[in-house]
């Protein structure tokens, strides 16, 4: 089942979001969410065999998918498992790339000697 090419970005701008029904690529793809973990081999062999499209299109397509309101009313446990991952990746990609917060400076506590020399005696 071929998906068609990409609309550019000025097709994207026009288009309201899609409130009606979803089409029977986007159900395909909600079906596959809920049971690919039942078939063999990996995910992205799956895809490409199903969908014919890189695992790079097929979340763009799984995105904005989860985003419609039909989608949400067709699948709804799926949709908000899907959701949830998807927020929880995002949160974990956005603190990755801040500094954390500096610990205030501690006096360096004195640490005991792992041994003490014999003294020496001087004759």
């Amino acid at each position: 089942m071929p998906i068609a090419d990409p609309p550019s970005d000025d097709e994207v701008a026009d288009e309201p979001e899609l409130p009606g029904p979803l089409s029977s690529v986007e159900l395909a793809i909600l079906d596959f969410e809920r049971s690919w973990w039942k078939y063999p081999g990996a995910k992205e062999t799956e895809v490409w065999s199903r969908f014919e499209v890189s695992m790079t299109r097929y979340y763009q397509l799984l995105n904005a998918l989860i985003d419609r309101p039909a989608a949400l009313a067709v699948d709804p446990l799926t949709v908000r498992r899907l959701r949830n991952l998807r927020d929880s990746r995002r949160q974990q990609r956005a603190g990755r790339g801040q500094p954390s917060s500096p610990s205030p400076p501690s006096s360096p506590s004195p640490t005991p000697p792992l041994f003490t020399p014999a003294p020496t005696s001087e004759q």
